[in-house]
């Protein structure tokens, strides 16, 4: 099958991505895409043309990569992670979100660290293995992750996993000032989504010191009532140990290093 689909051989429709057009089984890619199947066997207009045009923006080389694995699984191809990522999403090849997981987590960096992890967080139990590593990352270089623009637009949900999770063993001051720089990117979140946020962060891993000195009168804590008494909570379970017992929670603990995560050679196998 690999071999007639590279040949161009017996297919009876084409996909058109810019300016490439890309000869294919329709009764095939119809079985391996619920988004090729409504296109080539329901009523739009592709069905009688035998021809489906993709959104100009996807990768070329990736939407080829997608339709040889429709004809012929198991081939390896290299190809821009991210770019794919884009296309299995709009094509409907969800089966392997599993396996670009490992090719993403594999080449994560610092520098595309937060912008996969909003991608992992999409998409769910299938990209976890990317939201794990870049924990990971993410930890590993707070201060300045933490610090940027790309961590200010997370959403709140992601934002929130991450600060709930055990294995985010990032700084706990470089996650408190992100929080800050997070909810000063836009208004809406003052209020309960900051508070939220707040609720989340091992504030006694602050240190007693670093509480009363930037975190207690900071502006952000003062305009909540919520806010200053978590603060409070914190002072309380670092210097009354009576109080210890009634305050424990789990984010009143430090947080526990997990195993790292062992991700595959950056190389896709379809």
């Amino acid at each position: 099958m690999g071999e007639l689909f590279d040949a161009g051989d017996l297919c009876d429709g084409i996909v058109q991505v810019g300016e490439r057009s890309i000869p294919v089984s329709r009764m095939t890619l119809a079985a391996a895409s619920s988004f090729f199947r409504a296109a080539f066997a329901g009523g739009m207009r592709e069905a009688d043309t035998a021809t489906v045009a993709l959104d100009p923006t996807l990768d070329a080389d990736s939407v080829h990569a997608l339709l040889r694995y429709a004809h012929a699984p198991g081939v390896s191809c290299q190809v821009d992670p991210e770019a794919l990522l884009g296309a299995i999403d709009q094509l409907g090849f969800l089966e392997l979100l599993p396996k670009i997981g490992s090719v993403l987590a594999a080449s994560l960096d610092k520098f595309n660290c937060l912008q996969r992890m909003a991608l992992a967080d999409r998409h769910g139990a299938a990209l976890d293995m990317v939201l794990k590593r870049g924990v990971e990352v993410l930890s590993e270089h707070a201060t300045e992750l933490c610090a940027s623009p790309a961590f200010a637009a997370l959403s709140q949900d992601l934002l929130s996993a991450i600060l709930s999770r055990e294995d985010t063993v990032a700084d706990e001051a470089a996650l408190f000032n992100g929080v800050l720089q997070w909810r000063a990117a836009d208004a809406s979140r003052h209020g309960a989504p900051f508070d939220a946020l707040l609720e989340q962060l091992r504030l006694p891993s602050l240190g007693l010191d670093y509480l009363i000195r930037h975190v207690m009168h900071a502006e952000e804590i003062m305009a909540s009532a919520r806010a200053r008494q978590l603060v409070q909570d914190a002072v309380a379970y670092l210097t009354i140990p009576a109080q210890r017992a009634a305050l424990t929670s789990p984010r009143m603990e430090p947080r526990l290093k997990a195993e790292s995560v062992i991700c595959s050679k950056n190389e896709l196998k379809l």
